[in-house]
């Protein structure tokens, strides 16, 4: 008799697959199954060679078979970021899109600025106070005649309240009995402040009477964050660059890639919205829009999915080749591996980082997150060398610029920490970034499976594997399909398939030097509970064309930002254009990877060497073909 499936903790909720509420079930030879028993970087046309030496290739992380056995499609993924288009599909089943930058009407906003008294210059100037670490800085605010009585005065004060929680303004009086305003940084508030949202969101402590915030407003502010060739988590550190906030008061579903404009739903803790919209007008990588409030906190996993607009260029293959290829891939669907994102673009996988954090080997996993790498800028490669020469953390952390970064956050924690308690110098890096590694050697272990799972079984369910259902027995087989075979992300709190697909999750993580105790770690958020995935994914709504152009540079969709500029593109394709390209358009669950669709119908590794070096060899190839013409 199989072994009864716990019901498995849902810990890891950004791979949250909304399968359903039940567990999976084990299809068994004579076995019946009853309720007890299932409770259980900007210039991207520059190819960069040496980087085949540093990013993973599809064979590195498991990604080895296909579905269909039709012949290739040949064309480029992401020769532009601009053709990869993604919006989050958010709980309501509403795709999400910007549609305005607009601040809100109404009631949002306590006290409406109609007279301009903060201009654009005092603004910038406010923004860059907020911004700064130094307490001798201020911002000065002249007065001319008619501001300098008190009515005037008191809106001044209260509007840069409002804007600016973390400054103090006060009235001053010179010599000669003129008056003016002098704005600083809160500093007793301030601290408190930013340490009371600390505390709220890592503890649930409510301390929220430490921060003014109108009674009529819920507790966050929601937006909708546009972003272009930047990943979520820069995109994050950017917004509190220009605003002075903390990584930690913003929630979100899921990151989204940084190849791509992607747009996706935000909560900012306690935050105005029009300290934020400021933000659009020192940027163009992101835009901040749709602003509303929200009394919840957007968490990973708070999504239905993601919409996917695609442009596949420089393809070679016949319509017809191109339809049978996309019926198949509408029909059948592509296997749902975890795609290269996943697993980091340096030398050192994030995989490796996340299986020394499993075994408890913290030392090991600060040197492999500071070991230098040549994809980064000048100023974090010259910090990165310095600690790994010198082991000093603090002459390394000042030659970093920005005050955001990974390894920032881990430098400090060294400072603090390093000498007596690296794991808690880990725990200074933000949450969301530190579960990445973890959850990247899960989704090897993963990867490799379902590669031998395909490889060994084909594509119909076979006993022992694991379906979400009630009750499955042998004689359920015909009703069941590759598509209700789920496998679980390994964990100390899931049920394996019973068949040989149990020992190989136990061979290779015995390999690593991990077992099923690693999994459930006496830290708890480097502890995985496992949960579970499906195995074959078909995309939803999927609908394509084709299109000819000559020059690659010109998007064949329009962006939100086009939208609200009314800069539609209504057709930029050539009749006669000597390039082709596949234009797509369809939906996927959470955390299942666009490229592993693409992948299934190009057969070609889906890598950005390879990529790039398939562009480059197009282009080549155009080259000599118009010398000889």
């Amino acid at each position: 008799m199989p072994p009864v499936a716990k019901r498995a903790k849902i810990a890891e909720a950004e791979e949250a697959q909304h399968l359903a509420d039940n567990e999976p079930s084990l299809i068994s030879e004579d076995v019946d199954f009853n309720d007890d028993n299932i409770n259980a970087d900007e210039n991207d046309d520059n190819i960069d060679f040496y980087q085949a030496d540093l990013s993973p290739l599809e064979n590195d992380v498991g990604i080895t078979e296909y579905i269909s056995q039709l012949d290739p499609i040949q064309g480029s993924i992401k020769q532009r970021f601009a053709d990869f288009i993604v919006h989050e599909i958010n709980l309501d089943g509403q795709i999400v899109k910007l549609e305005n930058l607009d601040l809100p009407t109404s009631t949002e906003e306590i006290i409406e600025d109609t007279d301009n008294m903060i201009s654009t210059d005092l603004e910038n100037r406010l923004q860059e106070l907020s911004s700064s670490h130094s307490s001798k800085k201020s911002v000065i605010i002249d007065l001319k005649e008619n501001e300098s009585n008190k009515e005037w005065r008191t809106k001044m004060h209260n509007l840069i309240r409002q804007r600016h929680p973390d400054l103090e303004s006060t009235t001053m009086m010179e010599d000669d009995n003129k008056k003016y305003i002098k704005v600083t940084k809160n500093q007793k508030g301030l601290k408190k402040s930013v340490f009371a949202v600390f505390l709220h969101l890592e503890t649930g402590i409510d301390i929220c009477k430490r921060i003014r915030w109108p009674n009529e407003h819920d507790k966050y502010c929601k937006f909708r964050l546009y972003k272009e060739n930047i990943d979520t988590m820069n995109a994050i550190n950017l917004i509190c660059k220009f605003t002075g906030l903390k990584p930690s008061i913003f929630g979100y579903a899921g990151t989204k890639d940084r190849r791509a404009i992607t747009t996706q739903e935000i909560t900012a803790f306690k935050v105005l919205p029009s300290k934020l919209h400021h933000v659009n007008s020192v940027t163009h990588k992101v835009r901040l829009g749709n602003f509303t409030y929200s009394k919840d906190r957007l968490t990973l996993g708070d999504l239905a999915g993601n919409h996917f607009t695609l442009t596949l260029r420089n393809v070679k293959g016949s319509e017809e080749q191109i339809e049978k290829s996309m019926a198949s891939l509408k029909e059948t669907g592509f296997i749902n591996y975890y795609g290269l994102q996943r697993f980091g673009t340096s030398h050192i996988p994030t995989y490796q980082i996340g299986k020394a954090l499993l075994l408890g080997n913290w030392r090991k996993s600060i040197e492999l997150i500071l070991k230098p790498t040549r994809t980064d800028s000048f100023r974090t490669m010259e910090a990165r060398e310095h600690w790994w020469q010198h082991r000093d953390p603090s002459a390394a952390l000042r030659l970093l610029r920005s005050r955001r970064g990974i390894e920032y956050y881990l430098l400090k924690g060294l400072v603090e920490h390093g000498s007596t308690s690296p794991v808690t110098a880990i725990m200074k890096i933000p949450r969301n970034a530190r579960l990445l590694y973890v959850y990247s050697y899960q989704s090897l272990i993963w990867n490799l499976v379902a590669s031998r799972r395909i490889k060994e079984f084909g594509l119909k369910p076979v006993v022992g594997d694991l379906v979400i259902s009630n009750s499955a027995r042998q004689q359920d087989l015909p009703h069941y399909s590759i598509h209700d075979i789920v496998l679980p992300l390994p964990g100390y709190n899931v049920m394996y398939p019973q068949h040989e697909a149990n020992d190989w999750y136990h061979q290779q993580m015995k390999a690593d030097g991990i077992s099923i105790k690693n999994l459930e770690n006496r830290h708890k958020e480097f502890s995985l509970c496992g949960m579970y995935r499906k195995l074959v994914v078909r995309p939803k709504n999927l609908s394509w064309s084709t299109a000819r152009y000559d020059d690659f540079t010109i998007p064949l969709y329009s962006t939100d930002l086009d939208q609200i500029r009314q800069n539609k593109i209504i057709n930029n394709s050539v009749a006669d254009g000597k390039n082709l390209a596949l234009l797509l358009s369809f939906s996927l669950p959470p955390s299942s990877y666009a490229t592993m669709a693409l992948r299934e119908v190009m057969r070609y590794d889906t890598s950005w060497y390879q990529q790039k070096k398939l562009a480059s060899e197009f282009t080549k190839s155009q080259e000599e073909a118009t010398k000889v013409n």
